[in-house]
């Protein structure tokens, strides 16, 4: 009888166990759905790159106008300017048809209606540090990376950005 209450203890363990590892992996997946879901999309202009990368497959590295800090956009004027692997908010405002970076935030700031923030990583710290947001890594079909890689100052590069700044790379197109 002992024993019987032990062996259903384990499955009950078991499942539970089963169950709650279900849960992590649904979560993720669709906290990256949710972004699509929820976001705001928007047009960035891309800068060109030059990638070298034989173990990937077909990709394009790409760099936008907010991955350069501006120390003179930096509005948090009671906090240093970031240093290596810093968390960093920049606001998007759009001017023409694209999303230009007005200002860099070492705390989550208010957006206006207009604005979207995304949340980056300071990767350099000097007068003008690299802050990577998760999208400078395009993968295409075989065969497309070099045509577009020689595009990659004429892109544009259309992303979701949901409320809580995650954002979320969904297509790259050549600049009309």
């Amino acid at each position: 009888m002992r024993w019987i209450r032990q062996q259903s203890r384990r499955t009950v363990l078991f499942y539970a166990l089963l169950f709650v590892q279900l849960c992590i992996v649904s979560a993720v997946a669709l906290s990256n759905h949710a972004t699509v879901w929820w976001g705001k999309k928007i047009d960035i202009q891309t800068i060109p790159v030059d990638p070298r990368d034989i173990l990937y497959g077909d990709f394009v590295i790409l760099r936008y106008v907010m991955n350069t800090f501006d120390a003179t956009r930096w509005k948090s004027s009671d906090t240093p300017i970031p240093s290596h692997t810093s968390t960093v908010y920049t606001v998007l405002s759009p001017e023409g048809a694209y999303y230009v970076p007005i200002g860099f935030y070492a705390q989550r700031p208010q957006a206006k209606p207009h604005e979207v923030i995304l949340r980056g990583t300071i990767k350099k710290n000097d007068w003008r540090g690299l802050i990577q947001y998760g999208i400078e890594r395009y993968y295409v079909p075989e065969g497309t990376g070099l045509w577009l890689e020689r595009q990659a100052g004429a892109l544009v590069a259309t992303v979701a950005v949901a409320p809580w700044g995650q954002i979320r790379l969904l297509t790259v197109r050549p600049r009309p």
